[in-house]
């Protein structure tokens, strides 16, 4: 603890108009990096002498050269937050990083109301088990950022938290209605078939599928 707190202390200078808030030990939010508020940000990360990474969950990407490409960007233009897939795979990486060293240090940002940041990071905590209650690491995390999140978000948390709990997404069978297609498939005939005056004189178009139950394929469309 004495290590985070020198850390901060330089890192977090009383007059400084840029400032890291801090969600947990190790953990921090910070303003998207634009043009006016990028070289003050670069001063402050200049201060730190241990290693930190920055996670880009904005709808914006921009150079990570000007992080000495300390970034991962997971920029999503015109989406509210990032997928399911995408959060368990930054949460997960984000928790590898704090694990590797006792001392590396983590930073997030998004674009402006810090939503999309409090949604990452409250799924980052909950990974890390701070709280058993997805609910309180939720108002905790929205209070320390000044911000709420929107009901897609709260969504998705919910699908996030139904994961690590082993809770299924969805109990009900999906069943494909119809199948679009862009253009005319490209219809190659195998070789037990050339000879055959049925599939050699009209040939069909049969979509190669796989279902799948858990590790178990169930059906594919070229065996019967």
């Amino acid at each position: 603890m004495k290590l985070f707190q020198s850390l901060k202390e330089k890192i977090m200078p009383k007059q400084e108009k840029e400032r890291f808030i801090e969600i947990a030990p190790r953990i921090y939010a910070f303003n998207f990096p634009s043009e006016s508020r990028l070289s003050a940000l670069q001063e402050n990360f200049s201060r730190i002498t241990v290693d930190y990474k920055i996670w880009n969950v904005s709808e914006y990407s921009y150079s990570p050269k000007n992080f000495d490409f300390k970034v991962a960007d997971y920029s999503r233009p015109g989406l509210p937050c990032p997928s399911l897939h995408d959060l368990l795979i930054i949460a997960q990486e984000m928790a590898n990083w704090l694990d590797t060293k006792p001392d590396h240090l983590l930073f997030v940002h998004c674009q402006i109301s810090f939503a999309r940041t409090a949604l990452v990071l409250i799924c980052l905590l909950f990974l890390l088990r701070f709280e058993k209650d997805i609910h309180l690491l939720e108002e905790r995390v929205t209070q320390a950022l000044n911000t709420s999140l929107l009901n897609n978000h709260k969504l998705y948390l919910k699908y996030f938290e139904g994961c690590l709990r082993d809770v299924p997404i969805n109990k009900h069978p999906l069943l494909i209605k119809s199948i679009s297609i862009s253009e005319a498939p490209f219809i190659r005939l195998l070789k037990e078939h050339a000879e055959d005056p049925v599939y050699s004189s009209a040939p069909r178009f049969r979509p190669y599928l796989q279902i799948f139950q858990g590790q178990k394929i169930l059906y594919n469309s070229i065996e019967r």
